[in-house]
């Protein structure tokens, strides 16, 4: 186990070193179609539902106003899939010891 690399994927970032362009459209793309683990569309567009449903019917639905939809999901699919994170987080750190930064770098724009 080792500590992770630190990557920024904000747009006015792009001049720094550690800047992850992206690589898919939006969310949905990402999850169906990202080569590290892949979640089927009918199984995130369950998520998504349920996501609103939730969303709708929340008595705090105001204290989560300023966060997006992709934000939440990000995190629902993070803390919802085990696998999912376990492989999303093994794309912030070297797998081995004589692995270089940048390609660290690039484990992580998948």
């Amino acid at each position: 186990y080792s500590f992770g690399c630190a990557f920024t994927y904000r747009d006015e970032h792009k001049d720094w070193a550690n800047y992850v362009s992206p690589k898919y459209k939006n969310l949905e793309d990402e999850v169906v179609n990202n080569k590290i683990y892949r979640l089927s569309l009918s199984d995130f567009k369950k998520l998504v539902v349920e996501n609103a449903e939730k969303r709708a019917t929340s008595k705090h639905a105001k204290s989560i106003k300023g966060i997006s939809v992709e934000h939440l999901m990000a995190v629902i699919l993070y803390c919802n899939f085990s696998r999912l994170s376990y492989e999303f987080s093994r794309t912030f750190r070297k797998l081995k010891k004589n692995e270089t930064d940048e390609a660290v770098k690039q484990r992580n724009g998948e």
